[in-house]
């Protein structure tokens, strides 16, 4: 799971080619949001919540048949945003939940959404530091004791 980086993209399929990619979903809310309140976005100030609301149904929509639905409807409304949509859509099995599934059937189990965390670089080279921290001491105490 990763936010929308091509290159962390290009990254993950060469090392691991089978793999199927997640976008996160915050970080795609975030990207959305981030594009609506661009003057350029086409949306008006007072519209931009209602835009996010419809751009969130989308992503959280518990069936495909339900996105689709829910998308067919959003063609008549800015042209702009509606361009934003399609080609969102295109990479809708990276990002709807509904796709999100172990096998083709059943959704992933809520522990192991809830087990799914996003660590950054930082965090990483924090983490092998401790874990090479620790296997010294566990080398060091076998060999002593």
């Amino acid at each position: 799971m990763t936010d929308d980086c091509e290159a962390e993209g290009a990254a993950i399929r060469q090392v691991w080619s089978s793999a199927n990619r997640l976008l996160c979903t915050f970080h795609l809310g975030q990207a959305a949001w981030r594009w609506l309140r661009q003057t350029s976005s086409g949306v008006a100030e007072g519209k931009r919540q209602q835009r996010m609301k419809e751009f969130r149904s989308l992503v959280f929509s518990s069936t495909r048949e339900s996105l689709d639905r829910r998308y067919c409807d959003l063609k008549d409304l800015e042209q702009k945003f509606v361009e934003y949509l399609r080609k969102l859509m295109l990479r809708k099995e990276e990002w709807a939940h509904c796709f999100r599934t172990v096998g083709s059937k059943n959704p992933l189990p809520q522990t192991k959404k809830e087990r799914t965390r996003a660590y950054n670089v930082g965090h990483l080279i924090e983490f092998v530091g401790f874990l090479d921290r620790y296997y010294t001491r566990k080398f060091m105490d076998a060999a002593n004791g």
